[in-house]
């Protein structure tokens, strides 16, 4: 199988080699926008980046185990009205099953990578 190598302006270039390779563009991480409310419970997409809105009442959310190894997952409070706190709940974990990581001010924010078996934070600003 050849390698494939992708080039703004050039498109798809077969040469010798095997894999896939993108060049001098950068690759958009899915992104969904939650609006927590109603003291709700929402599961987050696996992977990409999560923009939650606290709607003043506290909140559960629940991070699933990815499906590659280093994949990763950044968890953003963005808009928190009225100060409420969201808790997001890793179900695998280095510090153990269902760890809460909680968030009560707009731009908290939190990195995770998936190492095959868990999530490991890579960051967490604010979310504790």
């Amino acid at each position: 199988m050849p390698k494939v190598v992708y080039q703004p302006g050039t498109g798809l270039i077969q040469t010798a080699g095997s894999g896939f390779e993108v060049l001098s563009t950068p690759f958009k991480e899915s992104q969904e926008s939650l609006t927590l409310e109603m003291m709700s419970t929402h599961t987050l997409a696996a992977y990409g980046v999560s923009n939650l809105t606290v709607n003043g009442v506290p909140t559960l959310v629940t991070q699933p185990n990815g499906t590659v190894v280093g994949q990763l997952k950044f968890i953003v409070n963005a808009v928190d009205d009225g100060g409420a706190e969201v808790t997001v709940t890793i179900s695998k974990h280095t510090s153990g099953d269902n760890t809460p990581f909680a968030s009560s001010a707009p731009g908290d924010s939190l990195l995770l990578v998936w190492g095959g078996e868990e999530w490991s934070t890579i960051a967490a600003s604010g979310f504790a």
